[in-house]
């Protein structure tokens, strides 16, 4: 399945954007396809990500407090590959470049409590607007393996797989 997502920014460097670009859940590849000049019209089919509180028809809030998940987001689709075993999670268009956040996100230090981060103060909207985009992919994705293992969880305790009782508990923690 793919989700088509419109991501729209405001508040930092440069000019307010909306960045466009689709998921594809199956094989959990974002692809970052467009930036375009801020819109508030919420484009057809698309998934709406914002951190404007006042839009009405946001399919989801990117909050400040949601920044450091969207770089983690970030890095995990940027280094991932795909169920091919070849395609990047992450593909970024050359008319989408300028989203590219890499060069003003670094890793400044790795502690206990996590990793740590440097933010260039040039982060621009499109680049915010590619982290708010790469959040909403890994939580979607969250969301999709969760109700996956609900799902097939469901069906191992209807024993829809014809197995006897000595095998459930296998089964339930492969």
């Amino acid at each position: 399945m793919y989700q088509r997502i419109q991501a729209n920014i405001t508040g930092f460097k440069g000019e307010p954007v909306s960045l466009f670009s689709v998921y594809d859940t199956v094989n959990g590849i974002l692809s970052v396809a467009k930036i375009t000049r801020y819109s508030s019209e919420k484009k057809d089919q698309c998934l709406l990500v914002t951190n404007d509180v006042k839009e009405p028809y946001r399919d989801m809030y990117f909050d400040m407090k949601d920044f450091r998940s969207s770089i983690e987001a970030f890095h995990i689709l940027s280094n991932g590959i795909a169920c091919d075993k070849v395609t990047r999670r992450l593909q970024i268009d050359s008319s989408a470049n300028a989203s590219n956040p890499s060069a003003v996100i670094d890793l400044d230090a790795i502690e206990a409590s996590g990793l740590k981060y440097r933010i260039d103060p040039e982060l621009s909207n499109a680049q915010v607007a590619c982290l708010a985009t790469c959040f909403y992919a890994v939580q979607v994705n969250a969301i999709s393996e969760s109700v996956s293992f609900s799902q097939e969880l469901e069906r191992v305790q209807k024993n829809e797989y014809g197995v006897g009782e000595e095998d459930y508990f296998y089964l339930i923690t492969v």
